[in-house]
């Protein structure tokens, strides 16, 4: 089988930070507050590429929300 040819499903926090051009911070942040959704392999976090295309196509809060709004 020809693994060149399989587009990639999901990918890393770090694959994920550099195709968004963000850092991993971030990618943990975005994970932390439920704005990025992730699956468990063993021990790795791996994000679904399709998830980063959901992410990308949404409008998206420029501030942290404040505790006690209901979103945490």
């Amino acid at each position: 089988m020809d693994t060149d040819k399989i587009p990639k499903l999901l990918v890393s926090k770090r694959e994920a930070a550099t195709a968004l051009g963000v850092c991993v911070r971030t990618i943990d942040n975005l994970i932390a507050c439920q704005e990025l959704r992730t699956r468990r392999i063993g021990r790795r976090t791996l994000i679904p590429v399709a998830e980063l295309e959901r992410f990308t196509k949404r409008d998206h809060r420029t501030t942290p929300p404040e505790v006690g709004d209901g979103h945490i």
